[in-house]
Formats: C-alpha cells, structure tokens, sequence
C-alpha cells in the first residue's frame, strides 16, 4: 500500500512543472545552458559490491530513494568546429545524492573513529570537464584539425552518446552499456575531421573511469591512457569506435618520507589492460515515424592492478553486447521518443571459488595468521587454479540489464516521460565454502587436516561474498527543463 500511495504522488507531482521562456544567456561570447531534472521512482534495494569497493553507497536502501533532483549548466565560449577557439566547461549538481563518499566519524563514547554506514543522502557539486580547444586553420568552411587539453570528454568511448543517455538513472545502478565511457580526466586530444560527425582522433589522459576502476582495480590518478578513436555517419549509417591502451597501479607503486616526517608517493604503470567499444546504428523514417536500431559491443582484457609479491597479476575479461532501438513518434502533433536497450554479459564467467583470488594469496593469509606453526604444519604448497579466474570481480554476478523511456516534448525547453530499468543478476554458487573446500582437497587434502582446509575455505568464501550482487528495477516518471 506504502508503494501505491507514493506511485499517486509521483502522478500528482509531473505536472507542477510550469511554462517559462526557453533561453541561452549570452555574455561577451560567453554562452550558459543548463538543465533541471526532478525523477520520481519505485525501486528495490539492492546488494552491490560497489558498495564495499567504497565507489558509492545507498543501494541497500534504494526503496526510500522516491525522490530526486539534480542537474547540470555548460558555460562555453566559441562555436565549436566552427571557431578557431572554443573552450567548455560543466558543472553538475545532485541535491540529494545518497551515493556518497566513505566519510569515517569520531565516537566520542569509544574514542575512536568508526566507518559511516552512510545511510543517508548529500549535495553534489562537482566539475564533469572543463576544456579549451583550438582549431589552427579552416579549409572549405570548417576546421577539420582540433587540439583539446584540460579536463577532457573523449565522446567515441560512450556508445550511449551515439545511440541514448539514460537520464532518469542518477545512482548509476544501471551502468554496463556505458562502462567504457572517458569523462573527468585531464588530458590532450588531437582530432581531424572530414564532416561534423565523420572523424578520427587519438588522445592521451592521466585517467580512467568505471571500467578500468572497477574491472581492473586501478587507481584513476596512477593510469596512463592511450585512446583512439573514430566516428563516421554516412547514408544514414553511423558508426563508433574507441580502443584504449591503458597502464597503471591498484596502489602507490612507491613512497618515501622527507626530513619533516612527510610521506611523498609516486606511480608506476606496472599493470596494463586494454578497453574496446564500438556501435552500429542505422536510421529510417517511414511516415510519421523514425527508426534507428543499434548494436554496440564493449571489452575490457587484462591484467587486474592486484598481485601478491612474486607471482603474476590475474587476469581479467569481460565482454558486453547491447541491442537497441529508438522510435520517435509524433502523437497528436507531440513529438516523442521511445528507446529501448538491452544489455547483455557475454560468456559470464563464474567465480570458480580460489580461481577469483590472486596467486600466492592463501599462501601470505595462512603464513600471517600463524596456523603453520601453531598445528606444526608444513609451508602451503602450490594451488594450480588460484588466480587462474579472468571474471571481473565486480560485475562477476551481473547477467544483463534492460532500459526503456519513453519522452515527449511538451515544449521547446519541456520534456517529459516514463520509464523501466531492470538489472538481473545471478547467485554464483563457486563464492561458498562447500565448492571451494572440494576445490581444495585436490591441493591440500593428506597435508593439512580438514578443520585447517575449512578454515581456508571459510576465509576465501567470506571473501567472494562480499561481492554478491542480487537483482533491482527501477520505474516511475520524470520531468526535465532545458535552458
């Protein structure tokens, strides 16, 4: 009944909106457009490792999360393409975020600090990029040749650029079919361009994103990142492409202390992987209607930024691949649009118990804990599957996730609309110890006793459940003004 009463409110609330002028202000060049964004939502609370990986918090209440608000306003300088310079920057604000940072607090009663569950939501100010660009000559009315440097958006690397940004998903829940994505780095680009939407490029940044952060366990600050890109559309054909050459670190690869105490680090690139994505769209229109399907693929195949001391780093793959189609409809002389996409994880890999868990890692847990010496036992001898697993810890229990929205213009600067995100998950059983005891006797079985083994087990089992994803929708109503 609780639900019932708070989907009446969301129909009660999409038509406050009110009507105003649709504008751009523009100062001595300078031009400011933004946009407003209120969503209200069903959703279940979930279970995510992102939340013990300290990337966000407030899947676990997602149910109380009905309502939010956030939005975002571009200053920018020049046309861009057009101009000799242009320079951008955007700013994003989210009035109540619930996913926010891991803050630690003092307990006055316990005189020490504890970890914050969190349970709570925050304002979010944050800079998205910030960029000047320049384009040294002009050849038959344009620019093709461009130079980017700041903090820059590689657009070719998100598929949804060239095909629908789901907006109405501000917690990021729904997030593999833009995984890939290259926003919040700095770097430098160099672009040449043939048309507005026919280029290529190649960029490098000192950054990375959701992929590489969560597939691979890098550190953003310590990455050095190669990108190469490139865009087409032709006879209603379009077309993406992104590789990225990524090396990098997990942690500081070195760190020293100065005269006054002080700790000074450094990064190394020891670790290296690499990121595909790529899309195919096509565009018709048959009466009143338009069509554009779509078909993208991403991968990320490495080497994840976590190794035990004289043994190799696992490795790590995952490949996506996405369906989609947008209609845009014109009801009643109201345009609309519908786009649906569906989101799959190709060749899921399962946990496989000590397969997910680096080389050498029971081995250094056994030998800390002082089991050896306690039970008179022999050193741990080698175990052939530990880190032999290539599933992304992450994601390793995400099968699939489904978008739909459908939008309709109310007016030049109005949008309104409905929508339904789905992710489905499974229950790996390899993540439990009963798996993980038989993988073990094979290694350990008639050199360590079985309370010894269980005991492994139970300690690598805890592990892997701390990853455990389970499955969450998402419905309701939004509405968005644009100025």
């Amino acid at each position: 009944m609780k639900k019932l009463l708070g989907i009446s409110g969301v129909f009660g609330m999409i038509f406050m909106v009110f009507s105003q002028p649709c504008f751009a202000m523009n100062m001595s060049g300078v031009t400011i457009t933004g946009e407003i964004n209120a969503i209200m939502k069903i959703q279940d609370s979930y279970q995510t490792p992102l939340d013990m990986f300290s990337e966000r918090e407030g899947a676990n209440y997602r149910s109380d999360q009905n309502f939010r608000g956030f939005g975002n306003f571009v200053l920018s300088y020049g046309d861009p393409g057009a101009s000799d310079w242009f320079a951008a920057a955007k700013i994003t604000f989210d009035a109540n975020d619930p996913d926010i940072d891991d803050n630690d607090y003092f307990d006055a009663s316990d005189s020490d600090y504890q970890k914050n569950n969190r349970n709570y939501s925050n304002y979010n100010f944050e800079m998205e990029y910030a960029f000047v660009m320049y384009r040294p000559f002009e050849m038959q009315g344009g620019r093709p040749f461009g130079i980017m440097a700041g903090m820059i958006p590689i657009k070719a690397t998100a598929n949804a650029a060239y095909f629908n940004f789901f907006k109405a998903d501000p917690e990021e829940d729904f997030i593999v079919y833009t995984c890939t994505a290259l926003t919040e780095v700095p770097g430098i680009g160099l672009d040449f361009h043939i048309s507005e939407n026919t280029g290529v490029g190649v960029a490098f940044a000192r950054g990375v994103k959701d992929a590489s952060e969560l597939g691979a366990l890098m550190m953003s600050d310590s990455a050095e990142n190669w990108i190469f890109w490139a865009e087409a559309n032709q006879y209603n054909i379009g077309f993406n492409f992104a590789y990225q050459l990524v090396k990098g670190e997990g942690n500081a690869s070195d760190a020293w202390t100065t005269d006054a105490d002080n700790v000074l680090y450094e990064y190394g690139q020891s670790f290296s992987h690499h990121l595909i994505n790529t899309q195919l769209t096509y565009s018709l229109g048959v009466g009143n209607l338009k069509f554009m399907p779509a078909v993208a693929y991403q991968l990320i195949k490495g080497e994840e930024c976590q190794a035990v001391a004289g043994y190799d780093p696992r490795d790590v793959e995952i490949a996506t691949l996405s369906y989609g189609l947008k209609i845009g409809t014109n009801f009643f002389n109201i345009p609309g649009e519908l786009s649906i996409l569906y989101t799959d994880i190709m060749d899921r890999k399962n946990f496989g118990g000590v397969k997910s868990i680096p080389k050498g890692s029971i081995a250094s847990d056994i030998k800390a804990s002082g089991v050896l010496e306690l039970f008179g036992l022999p050193d741990v001898p080698d175990i052939p599957e530990e880190g032999k697993g290539e599933g992304v810890l992450a994601l390793m229990e995400v099968s699939s996730d489904i978008h739909a929205e459908y939008a309709f213009k109310v007016n030049s600067y109005t949008e309104i609309g409905l929508f339904y995100y789905k992710l489905n998950t499974v229950n790996d059983r390899t993540k439990y110890s009963p798996y993980i005891k038989n993988q073990l006797q094979s290694s350990l079985g008639g050199i360590y006793p079985d309370i010894v083994i269980s005991g492994i087990a139970d300690n690598v089992a805890s592990q892997l459940q701390t990853l455990e994803w389970t499955d969450t929708e998402s419905y309701g109503l939004f509405a968005r003004i644009m100025f």
